[in-house]
């Protein structure tokens, strides 16, 4: 097979006689390097705007769980009473009262009333309370280890307490009290 000098036909004749197929298509130069910095930039943008929801988020976070603690705190402190190994036992402002309210002494505006004070049968000091409020309650707690057990806790009632003799006078209170009850 022989080449010819010179060819016979040119290109754009074997393109179906089209010249403009041969034209080079239009190419867009792309600076890499002005790309590169934009998608730095737009990069940076939403890490901006990203990193500061993410913290927002977290204090938020952070925030409602300090809250719901003091939240807790506060409620526990208003429970009047706990249960401990089977035995109900006098806490918050009950415990307070029990311990410091002298009988027939409470303020006006007092929430919780000390009725009387006596010796059980067994040589510990009682005393009967009244608490007012949307349910109101009456009871009767006995100092047992340096705390009061409620052994009596009526809704609108008031029960009859194991005790013996008559109620103690206000002096022998303030003098039990400055003892810690003993």
């Amino acid at each position: 097979m022989k080449i010819p000098d010179e060819p016979t036909t040119t290109l754009a004749h074997q393109v179906r006689g089209d010249p403009r197929r041969l034209r080079p298509a239009s190419a867009q130069i792309i600076d890499l390097a002005r790309v590169r910095a934009e998608r730095s930039h737009l990069s940076r943008q939403r890490r901006a705007l990203v990193t500061p929801v993410r913290y927002y988020l977290a204090a938020s976070l952070l925030i409602g769980i300090a809250l719901g603690a003091a939240i807790t705190r506060l409620n526990a402190g208003s429970a009047l009473t706990r249960y401990h190994n089977g035995l109900l036992f006098a806490q918050g402002s009950l415990a307070q009262a029990l311990d410091e309210q002298l009988t027939g002494h409470a303020l006006p505006s007092a929430r919780i009333r000390i009725g009387g004070t006596y010796r059980s049968k067994s040589g510990n000091y009682c005393r009967t309370f009244a608490i007012a409020g949307s349910q109101s309650l009456a009871g009767l707690a006995c100092r047992e280890h340096e705390q009061w057990q409620l052994l009596t806790l009526l809704n609108n009632a008031a029960g009859t307490a194991p005790v013996n003799g008559a109620a103690l006078t206000t002096a022998a209170e303030t003098m039990l009290r400055s003892r810690d009850w003993q």
